[in-house]
């Protein structure tokens, strides 16, 4: 399905191009390098065939989702 704001483009046989395009007021700095960071280390490993090396988050939505409702 074709969105907008997304796109994988095939540029050539094997060329492609990928646009992610996101609304300044959605992200910050710190917010791109990181996804800049784990898209480059997800295409990488997808590359290389091998379990992309992410860190493991310290907090998951299930865990603040029981602190929101706690609260």
């Amino acid at each position: 399905m074709f969105r907008w704001w997304d796109s994988l483009l095939r540029v050539e046989p094997d060329t492609h191009l990928f646009a992610l395009i996101i609304h300044h007021i959605n992200t910050d700095g710190w917010s791109m390098r990181l996804l800049a960071t784990e898209f480059a280390e997800c295409y990488t490993a997808h590359v290389e065939h091998r379990v992309p090396a992410l860190p493991d988050l310290p907090i998951t939505y299930r865990d603040y989702a029981a602190w929101q409702r706690h609260h």
